[in-house]
């Protein structure tokens, strides 16, 4: 039997076969079908308006982002001040109690003298009839003694006489820190290279009349600056120029003491003065030299300390906030 008609239908002839041996099939060009499913690799375009949509979304989740975190920062600073207020007030309130307790005290204060003031004239006139005067017997009437005697206060007068040149003498009025009324005349000697000036305070006594006080005007040192140097004494009450310092050795150590340079007035005497910290002396040393490191003037008491070097002292008591002492 013939088979033809079997080959015609397979086409084997002369056409070049379709499908090489081990090919798979092949269904040739075929359309995809739209959907929502894309093949890898094929870039989807978004529609108009769709990107701002999207921007505007993310900005707004943003937003709330911040919103959430300024308002979670403030409930935990209203917290952190609750509890603060809460832990202050009560001391506060106890603190004014103290202060209140405190104002109830009776203080004993001393009442300054109110005469009237001299002029500047009245003040120069006098300072300068008091340095002239030579007479014994005047010196009550020029001079608020102290701790002086005559005979003290007419060799420091001989002494300003041997002066070659001219003092000026310039008004310095209301002079505060004493428990005094206080009038101040500078008196400077001016010389070629060096300057020697004294301040002349002027008090009233309890009649009114105003004078020099002349332990302050010479600025003397009870016992003498020479005696405690030399070691005759251990302990003396001197008048100083002096500023906060930071100058510690020997049995001065920064951890235990407050430390002060105290100058001697016209002169280049350089000396260093501590204060125990804590103390009532630090405190009133505190109130002397105020804020700031200003230069200030005091009467105070210094002692010597064992170890300590030649210019070192301890200070054991501020005897006035100024160079003028209150009478015993």
């Amino acid at each position: 039997m013939k088979n033809s008609s079997i080959q015609r239908g397979v086409n084997l002839g002369s056409r070049r076969a379709l499908r090489a041996d081990r090919d798979g099939p092949d269904l040739g060009q075929v359309r995809r079908v739209r959907g929502e499913r894309f093949a890898i690799g094929e870039r989807r375009v978004r529609k108009r308006g769709e990107r701002r949509v999207l921007d505007a979304t993310a900005q707004a989740q943003k937003r709330m982002a911040i919103i959430g975190s300024v308002i979670f920062s403030l409930l935990t600073l209203g917290a952190i001040s609750t509890a603060v207020v809460m832990w202050v007030m009560p001391r506060l309130a106890a603190n004014a109690k103290v202060a209140s307790a405190g104002r109830r005290v009776p203080v004993k204060a001393k009442v300054a003298s109110t005469f009237p003031a001299p002029s500047r004239e009245e003040a120069i006139g006098l300072v300068k009839s008091a340095l002239e005067n030579r007479d014994v017997d005047k010196l009550q009437s020029f001079f608020r003694m102290g701790s002086s005697s005559p005979a003290e206060v007419i060799e420091f007068l001989e002494m300003l006489g041997q002066s070659k040149v001219v003092p000026k003498f310039t008004w310095r009025s209301s002079l505060g820190g004493s428990f005094l009324q206080l009038e101040g005349v500078k008196v400077v000697y001016p010389f070629d290279l060096n300057s020697t000036s004294y301040l002349a305070y002027l008090t009233p006594d309890d009649s009114g009349k105003w004078k020099i006080d002349f332990d302050a005007l010479a600025v003397v040192a009870r016992p003498s600056w020479k005696d405690l140097l030399d070691q005759k004494v251990e302990q003396a009450v001197v008048r100083v120029f002096g500023t906060r310092d930071h100058y510690f050795n020997g049995p001065f150590g920064d951890d235990q003491w407050l430390s002060y340079s105290i100058a001697v007035p016209n002169t280049e005497d350089i000396y260093y003065g501590y204060v125990m910290k804590g103390s009532e002396v630090a405190n009133a040393m505190r109130k002397v030299s105020g804020q700031g490191g200003q230069s200030f003037q005091a009467t105070i008491e210094i002692s010597r300390v064992k170890d300590a070097l030649p210019r070192q002292f301890q200070i054991t008591k501020v005897v006035s906030p100024t160079w003028v002492m209150e009478d015993p």
